[in-house]
């Protein structure tokens, strides 16, 4: 054996030599696979003892028979005729990290995938006349993508396009979206596994793939809407996003963009629930059942008293609740005027409100954003409602949907304050003086705490 593969290997060279000077005086490459089926041959020739013979044992490409059951050839090359035998050698090389989590089963699933092509005589050539630590060189052969409109047939044949890629915006059908490269490119991506396998075909997998590449930010917020909210169908929530006309307002784009960001960045359903849906505090029902059951002595809220408590509660301090809860359980013969006090909102509110009315070009006359929200964080932080006064209507529009909201709130007083108009008409109401005459004093008292606690 040792005489025929030198023999071998001799007749070989010789044959490369006389070719690179043959008669058109080019010179003639070797098949890399050749070479190294020589070089191969020419390391076992070198060393009988270390390279050779093991125990009568052919070892090549420092492979040994006698390790991990990989067999060799009469020419000492490992056998690789199947993809178990592949993988073990593999494995008998230690070069299992060549393959996700250094898995044996990956080994085995790409190989038989390939198997089939008509290059993969050259891989299992490649192994067996490569060394072991430089096996990352032998490359399976990959098997061609399918275009997009075999992808499209595929998905029409399962079913699997009832509502992408045609749901999407200025998007007619599947061969609609092939012909437009942006969306192309995902089609075949989300779709090309079901070429292989149509059983895997799963219309809402290929939706929410597509959707996830080509309206990512509606499908973030669908499909945490459908986790924490009960939502039951994201890919129609998505599709109804992706196509709703984009707004002008800035507002409602704010809106948009906090919505994608809390869908991205909020841990849990509570964080993602309280991002996604700022709002100005409510009324605690617990304490406007506390507040009427202590009218009910008084009658100071009459008839109505739940809508008027709550409409109360949502102005005043804590602090002005409680003494109000004890004022109409002891002194109905008095005026709770002494104890109505404006609540202080929460600090963020602050940054919203400056933010939108800057937005929709209704700041505080003279401010710009940065000074607003200075002014208005300083009032709030140090409790003093005189410097808050001017921000207090607007702070309770801040979470409006738009700017024609936002400016309706605020011309209504901030859906709270009541107007001289409506307080005076009150009055009269209960006949409790001349209209002319309240409507005179309240004006001058504009903006006093009386005039807001009346």
């Amino acid at each position: 054996m040792r005489m025929s593969k030198i023999t071998l290997v001799g007749v070989v060279l010789a044959l490369a030599a006389g070719c690179e000077s043959g008669s058109s005086g080019s010179p003639v490459i070797m098949p890399d696979a050749m070479v190294r089926m020589v070089s191969a041959d020419m390391g076992s020739a070198a060393d009988a003892a270390s390279m050779n013979q093991l125990d009568g044992s052919v070892i090549d490409a420092g492979v040994s028979s006698d390790q991990g059951g990989v067999s060799v050839d009469d020419s000492g090359l490992p056998v690789v005729d199947t993809c178990e035998q592949i993988c073990a050698l593999y494995e008998t090389c230690d070069r299992l990290d060549i393959w996700p989590n250094r898995s044996a089963a990956a080994c085995m699933e790409a190989c038989e995938s390939a198997s089939d092509l008509e290059n993969f005589s050259r891989y299992q050539l490649c192994l067996q006349t490569t060394s072991c630590d430089r096996l990352q060189e032998c490359r399976l052969p990959q098997r061609p993508r399918p275009t997009c409109p075999q992808v499209c047939a595929t998905l029409s044949e399962c079913e699997a396009d009832l509502r992408l890629p045609a749901g999407l915006p200025e998007i007619t059908d599947c061969e609609d979206a092939c012909n437009t490269p942006s969306i192309a490119a995902d089609v075949r991506q989300c779709g090309e596994a079901y070429v292989a396998d149509a059983e895997a075909c799963d219309e809402e997998t290929f939706a929410l793939c597509l959707l996830r590449e080509q309206a990512s930010d509606c499908a973030r917020i669908c499909e945490r809407e459908a986790e924490c909210s009960g939502l039951e169908d994201v890919v129609d929530c998505a599709l109804e996003c992706v196509n709703r006309p984009e707004s002008e307002d800035p507002i409602v784009r704010r809106r948009a963009r906090f919505a994608a960001t809390c869908a991205e960045r909020a841990g849990t359903c509570e964080e993602y629930l309280e991002c996604s849906q700022p709002e100005v505090a409510g009324v605690n029902p617990d304490d406007v059942a506390a507040l009427c059951e202590a009218d009910a002595m008084c009658g100071f809220f009459g008839d109505e008293c739940p809508p008027r408590a709550e409409g109360l509660l949502l102005s005043i301090s804590v602090d002005a609740r409680n003494c109000m809860g004890a004022h109409l359980q002891d002194q109905c013969g008095e005026s709770p005027l002494p104890c109505i006090r404006p609540g202080v909102p929460v600090i963020e509110t602050c940054d919203e409100y400056c933010a939108v009315s800057s937005l929709c070009g209704q700041l505080p006359d003279g401010l710009l954003e940065l000074e607003c929200t200075a002014q208005c964080r300083s009032a709030v932080n140090d409790g003093a409602l005189n410097a808050l006064a001017p921000f207090r209507v607007g702070l309770r529009c801040a979470y409006a949907a738009s700017c024609a909201d936002f400016s309706e709130c605020v011309m209504e007083g901030g859906r709270g304050d009541v107007s001289c108009e409506a307080h005076c008409g009150a009055r009269g109401e209960c006949q409790a003086g001349d209209d002319a005459v309240c409507l005179e004093d309240c004006e001058a008292r504009d903006g006093t705490l009386r005039n807001w606690a009346e």
